[in-house]
């Protein structure tokens, strides 16, 4: 998942994003740091499953003590907003087993 921001940033600490899977939710970690956003990932593990797809809540991105700034030290703003998504059909997930 890339979250992008309208300018570059600079990444302090391990932010996650959650991730709601069925009923549960999984926590996606930094992979890295884009020049105006974030990659994170997680590994699909067994049993994991989501007919309808992935969701993503606007709180979604956490710091963990760290922190998201643009070059200028000004604090990234963490709300997804209108780009949160309830359920994405094109992200399913089958863990099998």
């Amino acid at each position: 998942v890339d979250v992008i921001f309208g300018t570059g940033v600079q990444v302090t600490g391990s932010p996650t994003l959650t991730l709601t899977v069925g009923d549960g939710t999984r926590e996606a970690e930094l992979k890295s740091v884009l020049n105006h956003g974030v990659r994170l990932g997680y590994v699909v593990q067994p049993g994991d499953r989501d007919s309808d797809g992935i969701g993503i809540a606007a709180d979604a991105l956490k710091l963990n003590g760290g922190s998201i700034r643009s070059a200028y030290g000004t604090d990234a703003i963490l709300d997804l907003g209108s780009r949160s998504i309830a359920s994405d059909g094109s992200h399913k997930v089958d863990g099998g087993v």
